[in-house]
């Protein structure tokens, strides 16, 4: 492991019998990529699609390419306001959120 500093590494390799090895490294930040939300819809997926979400409904925001037959399964409550690094403000509040 190379630690969370950034910059310029040497590394070193011995081993008895063997010639050593060394070669330098630059450690960078990855990027950062902001998530593509591909599609909002009402939670029940309704025809023609809602174009609002009204207080305590259930809506579905979909980061890159939608699937074609999303399966939702129920998860404990309370939701978390927080999955896979990603949150969701609605009016500055976090949306709690089941997956």
């Amino acid at each position: 492991m190379l630690g969370a500093t950034t910059g310029p590494v040497t590394v070193r390799a011995d081993s008895t019998g063997l010639p050593s090895v060394t070669f330098n490294l630059a450690v960078i930040d990855p990027p950062i990529v902001a998530p593509v939300i591909s599609a909002v819809v009402g939670g029940a997926q309704s025809v023609p699609p809602v174009t609002t979400v009204s207080k305590n409904a259930n809506a579905l925001i979909f980061l890159g390419t939608p699937p074609v037959n999303p399966v939702i399964e129920p998860v404990p409550t309370p939701y978390p306001t927080n999955v896979a690094n990603t949150c969701v403000t609605i009016e500055e509040s976090p949306s709690p959120s089941d997956s």
